[in-house]
């Protein structure tokens, strides 16, 4: 019986040892495994960091050009507006000086006609209801509405070579 127990703690003593060593390089590798994947993870992480920051910084840019874009934007906007209504504005004086011209120069025709006065009388009031209606609805408008108005066949000679 002793040499059973002998046996017995020989036999155990070699298991143990071939066993724990097994046991313990198993241990050793899947630590080295965890230890490795922490490492990966880290890297990982890190990486994901950068470009996480890479693409902030991508979009304050985005975004500046887009508020850069916009200003320029206003701006090109605000000088056509400005220069379109100068252009208007220009333009209508220049309808508005044309008129003018046109009805001062039938007003001297007429004056040339009929010298006592009739004709100029009647210019006088086309010239005032132009300007009545240039103020309100335009010059051209006006001036084709105001002479509508008014009978210039009194003006016609019959020599002038004229029809009416």
């Amino acid at each position: 019986m002793i040499w059973t127990l002998i046996a017995f703690g020989a036999t155990f003593l070699i298991l143990r040892k071939v066993r724990v060593s097994a046991d313990r390089d198993a241990l050793d590798k899947r630590r080295r495994q965890i230890e490795e994947s922490i490492e990966y993870a880290a890297r990982m992480r890190r990486e994901a960091d950068e470009l996480l920051e890479e693409y902030r910084r991508a979009a304050a840019r985005g975004r500046e050009q887009a508020e850069d874009i916009l200003i320029r934007s206003r701006k090109a906007a605000e000088a056509y507006e400005q220069e379109a209504k100068e252009r208007s504005r220009h333009e209508h004086q220049e309808a508005w000086s044309a008129r003018r011209r046109e009805i001062e120069a039938e007003t001297r025709r007429a004056a040339r006609r009929d010298p006592q006065g009739g004709p100029r009388t009647l210019t006088i009031i086309a010239t005032e209801k132009v300007a009545r209606k240039a103020s309100r609805r335009g010059p051209e408008a006006a001036h084709r509405g105001a002479l509508a108005e008014v009978d210039f066949s009194a003006f016609a000679s019959e020599g002038d070579g004229r029809n009416n």
